[in-house]
Formats: structure tokens, C-alpha cells, sequence
């Protein structure tokens, strides 16, 4: 039994390795049209970027709310020791 699943994973790691040069990505990315080609890269730099910015924009975002946090926590511990009279 160990023979025949060793004899069947080299027949599927040999077919891999044969068959992967036929599997290109897509007709449009081995394209030799020069607008394919930008439309190509154009889409890729979307998907890539969007996401990214989504991330830097949340960073930002809660960057912000935590800082204004903690101003207002300051001026309320400022305005707590203001009104606290001293001994």
C-alpha cells in the first residue's frame, strides 16, 4: 500500500510539473496588445492599492478618535484638579 501511494504521488508531482507551463494566468495577461497589457497592470495596481488603503485609511482613523480620546481625558482630569480645592 505505501508503494502504490509513493508510485501516485511522483505520477502527480510529474503532472504537475508537465502540465504547469500550459497553465497560463489568463488570454489577457500573455497578451501582446499593448492596451490589454496596461489594462492588465492597471487592474492589478487597483486590487493591490484599494485594500491598502483601506488599512492606512482605518490606521488614520483611529489614530485620530484615539487622540482626540486623549485630549479629553486630559481636560477632564485638568478640569477635575481645577475644581478640587487644595488643603
Amino acid at each position: 500500500m505505501s508503494a502504490a501511494r509513493e508510485a501516485l504521488r511522483r505520477g502527480l508531482a510529474a503532472g504537475v510539473l508537465l502540465l504547469s507551463s500550459a497553465a497560463s494566468a489568463c488570454p489577457m495577461c500573455m497578451s501582446t496588445q499593448e492596451s490589454n497589457r496596461a489594462a492588465y497592470i492597471a487592474g492589478s495596481l487597483l486590487l493591490t492599492l484599494l485594500p491598502l488603503g483601506m488599512l492606512i485609511g482605518l490606521a488614520v482613523y483611529l489614530r485620530r478618535r484615539m487622540r482626540e480620546q486623549e485630549r479629553e481625558d486630559d481636560a477632564a482630569r485638568t478640569a477635575t484638579a481645577r475644581a478640587t480645592p487644595s488643603p
